[in-house]
């Protein structure tokens, strides 16, 4: 079900998507009993971002930047960081930028976040690993805002709900809470194709198991699948309380 959403404004909205898959064995994060680097790539993983901006806006002052990463999180670091490149860059406030990750248990550890999670401390070589790829990281979500501001064109929004019922409580309670909603907002261009969406769904990003093989797991397979679906169009895997 779709409702318009302040359907008498004009909007502008850009997307942008740039490839964060390792290039490098680097160890992943999500498990504590995970000790080696990654072995492989299962599927690629992204950062992705949208902008939407009132049409007339004089500046970008009131644009929103909605930003996911396929990542086992983001730091406080990370965001100060980008909130103030794009506050030099575009003098947006730090108020008008949100930035998810998908928590997906099979992507790489980055420096500086979850410092307790390992019981057997990363070698040299993986601690260094993990400082390239964060790094990486870090400018890859700049590159996508970046690619969203750049690309901005006249859209209109939409939000609505859908439904997915995979999702189950992770502590296995028979009759513990579970949304199957899927929360969606969507922006399409004047012709009517989809130019961005985000959708939210609660459910935990653990599906392949503790493998050592990199993935976006449901969050960055179901993104990339509905990517091929509207051709260049970019989806935005948000995960909602799972």
């Amino acid at each position: 079900s779709n409702a318009t959403l302040r359907a008498d404004e004009a909007w502008r909205v850009g997307v942008g998507k740039v490839d964060i898959t390792p290039e490098e064995p680097v160890r992943l994060s999500g498990y504590a009993v995970r000790v080696e680097s990654s072995a492989g790539v299962a599927d690629p993983i992204a950062a992705r971002a949208m902008v939407i901006s009132p049409a007339n806006a004089k500046d970008d002052s009131q644009s929103l930047v909605l930003v996911s990463i396929d990542a086992i999180g983001v730091s406080s670091a990370m965001t100060v960081a980008v909130s103030h490149w794009l506050e030099e860059q575009y003098a947006m406030p730090r108020s008008q930028l949100a930035i998810s990750s998908t928590h997906s248990h099979s992507t790489p550890h980055q420096t500086g976040l979850i410092k307790n999670l390992f019981p057997v401390p990363s070698t040299a070589e993986q601690v260094a690993a993990s400082e390239r790829y964060t790094e990486r990281l870090h400018t890859a979500i700049e590159q996508a805002i970046t690619a969203a501001m750049e690309s901005r064109t006249a859209a209109h929004l939409s939000i609505g709900n859908a439904q997915a019922n995979f999702a189950k409580n992770r502590r296995a309670q028979a009759d513990g809470p579970v949304d199957h909603r899927v929360r969606l907002l969507i922006a399409r261009g004047d012709d009517g194709l989809v130019l961005g969406a985000a959708f939210m769904y609660a459910c935990h990003c653990t599906t392949p198991g503790s493998n050592a093989e990199v993935s976006g797991d449901w969050a960055g397979l179901s993104a990339s699948r509905l990517e091929q679906l509207h051709a260049g169009s970019v989806w935005l895997p948000i995960i909602g309380c799972g």
